[in-house]
């Protein structure tokens, strides 16, 4: 699992099987999105609007960094 913040855009996506690639996807609710892959299973999640929609986003985003460092260095 993956996951990434772009601040650009407020966006959040969380690569829950990072080989598998999303075939359709569904908005579950204001701002959630759910990528689904081959299988009917959930590949993905988005989260549009993120420091609005997850309150504490601040505390998040450090463990979305830890996990992109990881990612980066192999482990």
């Amino acid at each position: 699992m993956k996951m990434e913040y772009d601040s650009e855009v407020d966006a959040l996506y969380i690569d829950i099987l990072e080989k598998e690639i999303a075939i359709d996807s569904e908005e579950i609710a204001p701002s959630v999105i759910i990528d689904y892959g081959r299988n009917n299973e959930v590949v993905g999640i988005e989260i549009l609007n993120a420091s609005k929609t997850i309150k504490n986003l601040d505390a998040l985003l450090p463990l979305v960094e830890k996990s992109f460092q990881k990612t980066m260095s192999g482990e």
